[in-house]
């Protein structure tokens, strides 16, 4: 599972481990837990919408998404592919519990019966300095011609509060944490270094 705040490069990086994967002549499927599935999908487009909702509100989406994916990623890994995931449930904590203020403890809980529906065998964690990832989003956003999305909108010290979630989730799951701020290429390699740990 490839996970850490909007703007980190996390997608970019699961891309990157695909293509790399791909060329070892592994069977690669990726997906993602914030969709991945036709009801995902619906409901991803709640969760990115500027409907007012409270964090729980938020989580429970969430979860609803994540039940509908763990069945499809089990039957994947079953099938012999090497299953790549676009976030995972450690998001929940950083952003319902420490960005919006949902109870850390609760939230915790929630996400460790969560994440045994995935089982994954490694997660990473990519952290970089909030202004870096809001710089990246506002280019991309730009490149893009896409409008802010709902978590996009937040404050800077919103942000400040992901990024510390996202560690505090990171050492609570025995997470790899890579410094997302390096190149993309020197972030690939040591993806790529992990990913192979794995295998």
């Amino acid at each position: 599972m490839f996970d850490g705040p909007d703007g980190v490069g996390k997608t970019t990086q699961l891309e990157l481990a695909a293509e790399s994967l791909r060329a070892d002549g592994r069977k690669v499927y990726t997906t993602k837990t914030h969709g991945g599935t036709e009801i995902g999908e619906a409901l991803r487009k709640v969760s990115l919408s500027p409907i007012d909702r409270n964090p729980l509100t938020d989580m429970y989406i969430s979860l609803a998404m994540h039940s509908a994916l763990a069945e499809i990623i089990e039957t994947k890994r079953q099938e012999g592919y090497c299953v790549l995931v676009d976030r995972s449930p450690l998001s929940n904590i950083a952003y319902q519990a420490y960005g919006s203020g949902l109870d850390i403890e609760f939230t915790t809980g929630i996400i460790d019966i969560d994440m045994q529906l995935f089982k994954p065998d490694c997660v990473i964690v990519y952290d970089a300095p909030a202004s870096v990832t809001r710089k990246r989003m506002t280019s991309r956003n730009a490149k893009n011609h896409a409008k802010k999305e709902y978590f996009e909108s937040k404050s800077p010290e919103y942000f400040e509060r992901v990024a510390q979630g996202y560690r505090a989730a990171a050492a609570h799951f025995n997470a790899t944490v890579i410094d997302a701020s390096d190149p993309i290429d020197v972030v690939h390699n040591k993806t790529l270094k992990i990913l192979k740990k794995c295998l």
